[in-house]
């Protein structure tokens, strides 16, 4: 297993290409650019979708080109008048070249204003680089990323904000065609939890060269899916920043092709208030004020060898998870007392047996060893505590300095030896989940009650094909808390609306995007395999005009005049 990023020798690179930059404005194009930005006072508001006054912007035509063309171009600016889209395109020099036409492409967003009171910056962006879109079409087959940057920058020294004041909510870049709105084969990702502690790298984790010889494959526009918040006390002063994204890539193609592996847990598919929007973020949930375990299984949807772990969770209430190459059944799950009410997808709670999350890991943990069922990777949730909490409470009277000062970051992971693996093979993931810490129970999900705090145990990590070095595309398997039949596929390399999803020899059905999609307009829970390909075949009749209502209703939702 190797650390396959490594940034901590590449800043100086890397803000050397950046002042090179000689930026511009981008243009909209009506026709065919889909560019959102959403500002929300706070959570409250994000929940419901209500825009806090007229100051977002929203670009791009309609994706029914048999409806009225509204131009969507108009920039609603009262607290952002200043706002830009600006782009550069850099030539990679230096060291780290590895092809004439290597090149940094830069985009700049802002600068936005911040006000705390936990507001939210909701960005959703079709094409981000058009200049790789036009090498991939020229070229006919993929380009190749070799390195990335993300995330916010103070708007005067143009350095990361850490988390505090800015939380990275989620940050999502894919490559997608146009005619799928949701496809989760993310190639590169960063959320709340991306920076290391300052004394194991800091942001590290945010600036990203492969090693020589790898290159994420791209074989369609990408997208740009992010959301940020400003965690500090209402009535803060106005904080100013942007959002910067970088792109190192080459049309070049690598020795050794590399891409992203995703395994998510299932979730419900709810819609009532301000669980839409919640829903749509993929979350399970966990009590608040006890123990829990949350397991699921999927089967893996390509070949491969692991190389690098990049793990998410909110770990206020994530203990650790433990990644097994077996079914749930191995590890002595599903069966006598250790059963879930899988239609609901709810954890599994310990006190309710006269048991603890320690008595659960022994027992995954002794059935593992008896049935040889390997043990991959194991990942910890990791915590730091605000140096700001005096001022916080300085600027707040009502501040309670024990709900909010300490903040995720980056998760401790650690795999045994060379995880090698085959398509189909099964993985099974066991999440620990505490209780909130001391004085964080203002933090709430919106379900209330009992299971009310929003959770993901999502593992990710960068993989190669030894065997068949071209065999290899960025993958998300959602998985089901039960096995066999239950097992869900993963979400494909790429996919259309305009034809019903085809049949994988060994998965089955790997279109889960139809089956995503119909669940958000029903009230039921879509947690099956079976339940999934239903959805779907009861869609495949009318694929297309359910993608027109579907991409309609999106775009009225984020672009509405």
């Amino acid at each position: 297993m190797t650390k396959f990023f490594n940034a901590k020798s590449h800043w100086t690179d890397f803000h050397e290409h950046r002042d090179r930059c000689e930026w511009r404005l981008r243009s909209l194009d009506p026709t065919k650019d889909y560019f959102s930005y959403k500002y929300y006072k706070n959570t409250a508001d994000w929940e419901k979708y209500e825009q806090s006054g007229r100051n977002s912007w929203c670009g791009g035509g309609r994706y029914d080109e048999s409806r009225p063309t509204a131009s969507r171009v108009a920039m609603h600016r009262h607290e952002m008048p200043t706002a830009q889209y600006q782009v550069c395109e850099v030539p990679v020099q230096g060291q780290y070249r590895r092809a004439e036409d290597e090149r940094w492409s830069f985009v700049r967003l802002g600068p936005l204003r911040g006000y705390g009171d936990y507001d939210w910056h909701s960005f959703w962006h079709y094409d981000l680089v058009p200049e790789m879109t036009e090498a991939i079409e020229e070229a006919g087959d993929s380009v190749w990323v070799t390195g990335y940057f993300a995330g916010a920058v103070d708007a005067t020294t143009f350095e990361p904000l850490n988390y505090p004041p800015i939380h990275h909510h989620h940050f999502h870049v894919l490559a997608t065609p146009f005619d799928t709105f949701i496809n989760h084969n993310i190639m590169f990702q960063m959320h709340g939890d991306a920076t290391r502690p300052d004394d194991a790298g800091g942001f590290d984790t945010w600036l990203n060269y492969f090693p020589k010889d790898y290159a994420f494959p791209v074989a369609h526009p990408l997208q740009l899916d992010a959301d940020l918040n400003d965690v500090r006390p209402k009535h803060s002063p106005q904080l100013d920043f942007y959002l910067d994204v970088a792109i190192r890539w080459t049309t070049v193609k690598p020795t050794k092709p590399a891409a992203l592996l995703n395994f998510g847990a299932p979730f419900p598919m709810l819609q009532s208030g301000p669980m839409t929007h919640w829903t749509e973020h993929a979350v399970n949930y966990v009590p608040p004020d006890v123990e829990s375990v949350f397991w699921y299984t999927g089967r893996l949807y390509n070949s491969g060898r692991l190389l690098h772990v990049i793990a998410h969770s909110h770990s206020h209430w994530f203990d650790d998870y433990y990644v097994f190459s077996g079914t749930p059944s191995d590890l002595g799950l599903n069966t006598g007392a250790f059963q879930v009410d899988y239609n609901s997808v709810l954890p599994w709670i310990p006190a309710d047996h006269g048991l603890t999350n320690d008595d659960v890991r022994l027992h995954v943990l002794y059935h593992a060893k008896k049935n040889n069922v390997p043990l991959r990777c194991v990942v910890r949730g990791e915590l730091a505590s605000s140096a700001d909490a005096e001022s916080a409470e300085d600027q707040d009277p009502e501040h309670d300095p024990t709900a909010a000062d300490t903040f995720d970051r980056f998760p401790g992971w650690h795999c045994f030896d060379d995880w090698t693996f085959q398509k189909g093979d099964p993985f099974t993931l066991v999440a620990f989940d505490k209780p909130m810490c001391p004085g964080c129970e203002k933090v709430r999900g919106p379900m209330g009650g009992q299971y009310g705090i929003p959770q993901h145990s999502i593992f990710r990590g960068v993989y190669v094909n030894d065997d068949n070095p071209d065999d290899v595309q960025h993958f998300f398997t959602y998985g089901h808390q039960l096995g066999g039949d239950q097992v869900t596929a993963a979400v494909p390399r790429s996919h259309s609306f305009d034809k019903p999803p085809e049949e994988d020899d060994l998965l089955g059905s790997p279109d889960l995007v139809l089956a995503f999609q119909a669940g958000l307009f029903s009230n039921t829970a879509l947690t099956g395999f079976k339940q999934y390909r239903d959805a779907i075949h009861t869609l495949s009749s009318n694929i297309p005009a359910f993608h027109k209502l579907r991409r309609n209703l999106i775009l009225d939702r984020f672009c509405e005049m």
